[in-house]
């Protein structure tokens, strides 16, 4: 089945549904007929939004129109994802609490871990897109003293150091008639781009050689 473990989900209990159906009844009641027309109506908008694929959708219904207890009725709705306005509820209430410092619902510590280093190694990956306009966006917006400024500024001088010395070697083996030893140069900044994304994910305090010799800190890399 579909797996949106990024994206908020809709779990016990289902909009629209009894909240019986998740909490009141026990695995093995019987199935009663408006609890599977409502899973049936949950199915269908979830599908005409486009929230489950095809595929996961009919399989979904088959094991709610064949299930006879709650418990199999239950699973052919569990983990849907969120309409969006539900869902950027969701990460707006998550945003707000990150921001606060206070600890996410139902979250452990080592979920937010997780979520932090996979962000981390996201803001060193934005530098292939954006240039420094994102880890720039993502420091200006993360919490002084976190792992996520810290590593949004290392993207951002890494950036900018890169960007400087590219636009420099593009001219010299344009006038000396080497262009194509830039390809060379390109290559070097995305290994490592993606060698410092790559640490970060693993939760590295990791700082690249070409930051460490050109000393390019216009962010503070401690992230404070």
């Amino acid at each position: 089945m579909t797996n949106y473990s990024q994206w908020p989900l809709l779990n016990n209990p289902q909009p629209g549904m009894d909240s019986q159906m998740s909490y009141g009844q026990a695995p093995d009641a019987p199935v009663s007929e408006p609890d599977r027309d409502r899973a049936e109506r949950l199915l269908h908008q979830a599908h005409r939004e486009g929230r489950i694929t095809t595929t996961d959708f009919e399989e979904r219904f088959t094991r709610a129109m064949n299930a006879t207890r709650a418990g199999q009725l239950y699973s052919a709705i569990q983990n849907i994802p969120a309409p969006v306005s539900q869902a950027m509820v969701r990460v707006g209430e998550q945003y707000q609490r990150a921001r606060s410092g206070q600890p996410q619902q139902g979250w452990t510590p080592a979920i937010r871990q997780a979520d932090t280093e996979r962000n981390a190694a996201l803001t060193h990956l934005s530098g292939m897109f954006t240039w420094i306009f994102g880890p720039l966006v993502i420091h200006s917006v993360s919490r002084p003293g976190s792992v996520l400024r810290r590593e949004a500024a290392k993207a951002f001088n890494y950036q900018l150091a890169a960007g400087g010395i590219f636009l420099a070697a593009s001219m010299v083996f344009g006038i000396l008639g080497l262009g194509s030893l830039t390809g060379l140069v390109w290559l070097s900044w995305l290994g490592l781009t993606i060698m410092s994304a790559v640490k970060a994910g693993n939760g590295h305090d990791w700082t690249n050689p070409l930051t460490r010799v050109t000393k390019v800190n216009l962010l503070d890399p401690t992230g404070r």
